[in-house]
C-alpha cells in the first residue's frame, strides 16, 4: 500500500467513525448517513486496484467455465452430429 493510499484510508476511517459518531451525538441523521457514505467510498477507492484485480479473476473464471461447458457439450454429441455441424 503506498503512502497516499495509507493517508486516504486513515482519513476515511476517521470520517467513518469519528465524524459519524459526532453527527449521531448532535442528532443529525442525514449528515451522519452522508459521513458514513463518504468514509466507505474513501476506503473503497483507496483499494480500487484490489477490487479491479478481484473482478478480473472472477470474470476470467466465469468465462473459462462457460467455454469449458461448451467444449464438454460439443464432445458429448454423437459422432454423426459432429459431421453434420461441420
Amino acid at each position: 500500500m503506498t503512502s497516499l493510499n495509507s493517508i486516504l484510508v486513515f482519513f476515511s476511517v476517521i470520517i467513518l467513525f469519528v465524524i459519524t459518531f459526532t453527527m449521531g451525538l448532535l442528532g443529525m441523521p442525514f449528515e451522519m448517513g452522508l459521513s458514513i457514505l463518504s468514509g466507505a467510498l474513501g476506503i473503497v477507492f483507496s483499494n480500487i486496484e484490489n477490487i479491479v484485480k478481484y473482478n478480473r479473476l472472477v470474470f476470467s473464471k466465469k468465462v473459462k467455465r462457460q467455454v469449458q461447458a461448451i467444449i464438454n457439450a460439443r464432445n458429448e454429441l454423437p459422432l454423426a452430429q459432429h459431421e453434420i455441424k461441420r
